[in-house]
């Protein structure tokens, strides 16, 4: 008989998408651990979590990060690791090669491509996507640009940062407006950039993307946020799915090398 397979799971303990993971594996008979920096907050209070360790985040040189993924992952002979949200699935990558288990990101490179909203941007509209106007904020940028304006971080993890959290994208009616949140960004060591808001329903595409294929897919249209209005899905309706978006959806990922 085969064994139970096993899996690490890191992120913060409040993170909705890994309880939401967790929660999936259990019920497809993995033994889930979970490694988290701040406690057990919901993901380590669920039942679906077998076990919890602690994990710090993957903040400067990531050494108390990588410690704590090899010490949870040798305590537990899991068979593979996960991280969930932007920082934790670029840190588990980056790092691979300290870590005593299968990783189950891309190499670094192409989450590095597809977490970088200026590259990312590019990228989607060679393949067909729409995409928003999207540049670094540099004070010419800032001086050319007309309209209301979304201010984000270039990307939420790089190697070695050192800022202790997420800083969330906000809109603003002009630039005179958004200067003063470019200015904080700047100061938090974040790069900042400018992009044109895009009006509209949330909707997300979803699969395993393997063999240049997007297998396992999902499609859905969202119809309640949290936070508003900019949140991510609390409820969402799944509908037929797009061939032509799943078809460019594909060759973007194949593209960054996913």
């Amino acid at each position: 008989m085969a064994s139970q397979r096993r899996a690490l799971v890191v992120s913060t303990g409040r993170d909705r998408g890994a309880l939401a993971a967790i929660r999936s594996l259990t019920d497809f008979g993995w033994t889930v651990g979970v490694g988290t920096p701040d406690g057990p907050g919901m993901v380590g209070s669920s039942r679906a979590a077998a076990v919890r360790y602690p994990v710090p985040r993957p903040r400067g040189d990531a050494s108390a990060f990588v410690a704590g993924v090899r010490a949870a992952v040798t305590a537990g002979s899991y068979d593979v690791v996960f991280g969930s949200g932007d920082d934790w699935m670029a840190a588990v990558s980056a790092y691979r090669d300290q870590i005593p288990a299968r990783v189950a990101h891309p190499p670094y490179e192409a989450v590095r491509l597809a977490l970088d909203k200026v590259t990312l941007a590019d990228n989607a509209r060679h393949v067909g996507l729409v995409a928003p106007d999207t540049s670094p904020a540099t004070d010419a940028a800032l001086t050319a640009w007309q309209g209301p304006v979304v201010v984000k971080c270039r990307t939420h993890w790089t190697p070695g940062q050192v800022r202790p959290h997420r800083i969330e994208a906000k809109l603003f009616p002009d630039v005179g407006a958004a200067t003063p949140q470019v200015e904080r960004l700047w100061q938090a060591g974040a790069e900042p950039v400018l992009q044109t808001p895009v009006h509209g329903s949330l909707g997300a595409l979803i699969g395993v993307f393997h063999d240049g294929r997007l297998r396992g897919r999902v499609q859905q249209v969202t119809s309640r946020l949290w936070p508003t209005p900019n949140g991510v899905s609390t409820r969402a309706q799944t509908v037929e799915v797009d061939e032509d978006l799943a078809r460019r959806a594909e060759a973007l990922l194949a593209r960054i090398g996913w």
